[in-house]
């Protein structure tokens, strides 16, 4: 059945999401298929994927409005990361802003984990996709530096399983959802 959510109470069985069980894994390999030395965005204040619509707008001539179809997504974040000295993290995007990285030095991988979404004990539901990665700014006196990663091409559906360095596994062709009257 369908829960009501009524004043501030939840539902019962349900809880939010904590921003802990978003997981972002980045890596400079770009071949998705062997990357095994993913290192976590761990010490950033942002968590957000922005989706980047990209719509296309037609003017039928059935109708007095324009319609606006979706065409793709292109995903993005950005991450202020901490400038902790030694963290893995700060170390990888310090290294992107010291070296100036373009071009293919400025490609690599990035995983997204849904510790939310368990498909069984220890597995969770995740995808993996090329990226490039855009140190934007590095501020002293925040002490963050701010990477942002544009996801590239056509993320590959899966599933992680394992605790330390996340093992990706490919899911099969993404289901089809038959809906019936």
């Amino acid at each position: 059945g369908i829960s009501e959510i009524k004043g501030n109470k939840k539902p019962m069985g349900k809880s939010k999401t904590k921003k802990n069980q978003v997981a972002i894994y980045v890596s400079n390999n770009t071949d998705l298929k062997t990357v095994s030395d993913w290192l976590r965005i761990a010490k950033s204040t942002a968590n957000t994927i922005n989706m980047n619509g990209e719509t296309e707008s037609f003017d039928y001539i059935d109708a007095e409005k324009a319609t606006t179809e979706l065409k793709s997504y292109a995903p993005s974040m950005d991450h202020d990361i901490a400038m902790y000295k030694g963290n893995p993290d700060y170390e990888w995007a310090f290294d992107k802003f010291y070296y100036g990285d373009v071009g293919d030095d400025a490609k690599g991988s990035v995983l997204i984990i849904f510790q939310d979404h368990e498909t069984a004990a220890g597995v969770y539901k995740a995808f993996v996709c090329g990226a490039t990665f855009t140190v934007t700014s590095m501020d002293a006196v925040s002490g963050v530096v701010n990477v942002s990663i544009t996801f590239n091409g056509d993320p590959i559906f899966g599933v992680v399983s394992g605790s330390g360095t996340p093992t990706f596994t490919e899911a099969p062709a993404k289901p089809t959802i038959v809906c019936s009257n």
